[in-house]
């Protein structure tokens, strides 16, 4: 069987072979990967009306997501970096979550905590509500890395896992920002 012809060679995205060459599972994946390549322009083209001169970024912030990875978005202060990552989470439907990091940020503010509850019945229990960690689109503001492992032993009773679709971003600033005054000579 000879290897099959392009109808057009100039893009990548007008490739298409000859319908005679094609089987329905081919026609079938055509279909569906030019669907998916219409979703994600539509995708890329709504986030852009809220961010705007980030083409290259917001691409890279797509492709990260759907590749299941993690990023981290440095870069000047009032860049858009962390609303690139809400703008993202509205858009995907995704539930974002988001950590700031501060000198005195504690681990449950980032893991969550057990809480004694009372029920109906007048017994106490322990509930464990979740953090911002558990969040499928998670954007850390101003911090270090955080090392994710598909599952985390987090110390608790239950062992809970992150949510597959889990994407951490960390927003850095690329030159600190001075907060405090001067001292006086």
């Amino acid at each position: 069987m000879s290897p099959p012809e392009f109808v057009d060679e100039e893009s990548v995205y007008s490739m298409t072979l000859a319908p005679e060459q094609l089987t329905s599972i081919e026609n079938e994946l055509l279909e569906s990967a030019e669907k998916a390549i219409l979703q994600i322009k539509l995708i890329n083209e709504s986030i852009g009306k809220i961010i705007f001169g980030q083409e290259e970024v917001i691409e890279q912030v797509l492709v990260t997501v759907l590749s299941g990875g993690h990023g981290l978005l440095v870069g000047l202060p009032g860049l858009a970096k962390t609303k690139l990552v809400e703008t993202l989470g509205v858009t995907l439907g995704l539930a974002q979550q988001r950590i700031q990091f501060t000198p005195d940020l504690m681990p449950a503010d980032i893991i969550g905590s057990e809480i004694l509850e009372e029920t109906p019945d007048k017994s106490r229990v322990f509930r464990f509500i979740k953090g911002p960690i558990f969040g499928q689109l998670s954007s850390c503001v101003f911090g270090g890395m955080l090392k994710l492992k598909p599952s985390l032993n987090l110390g608790l009773p239950v062992p809970f896992t992150l949510c597959p679709t889990t994407a951490l971003f960390l927003a850095m600033n690329s030159c600190p920002v001075i907060t405090s005054c001067w001292p006086s000579k």
